[in-house]
């Protein structure tokens, strides 16, 4: 198995985890009832009948960037289908939603934007930027005891 494999096996043993974590965390937030959804290539993470939620667990904590991304070919799911997007973000210092649908007018739009390499190929995107000063704390995390969540 090469390097570059075992890396994306790795980013996705991360991200499955850190969705895991936080399923019954973003429905006691929102008040819904959204179900994970069926495999890993569907367009969303979570979704009801109202709602679409994408969860994106990374290595950073909020004050690393001004702006987290995702890509927006996920938007032309949940427009198709008239439902909310929320972005949940799940980062090393806690957990915090950006909601696309209340604030899409602050997103900035790259088309065929960079990406990443390290998977053994360039993957370009046109890709949504998300301010952080917009995204709102659902749960805060201890970075000094192991990571352990505070409430």
């Amino acid at each position: 198995m090469s390097i570059i494999h075992k890396q994306k096996l790795l980013d996705l043993e991360f991200g499955e985890k850190g969705e895991r974590d936080i399923y019954g965390l973003i429905n006691n937030y929102l008040c819904i009832d959204a179900k994970k959804t069926k495999d890993k290539y569907c367009s969303f993470d979570m979704e009801d009948e109202n709602n679409c939620i994408e969860i994106k667990t990374r290595r950073y904590n909020i004050n690393s960037f001004k702006e987290f991304f995702f890509s927006h070919k996920k938007l032309k799911y949940a427009d198709d289908r008239n439902k909310c997007v929320s972005i949940v973000f799940n980062l090393t210092d806690g957990v915090y939603l950006f909601d696309y649908t209340k604030h899409q007018d602050k997103v900035r739009i790259v088309d065929n934007q960079f990406c990443r390499k390290d998977r053994g190929y360039v993957e370009r995107n046109k890709m949504c930027y998300c301010p952080t000063e917009y995204f709102e704390l659902i749960k805060c995390k201890r970075k000094y005891d192991g990571d352990s969540d505070t409430t």
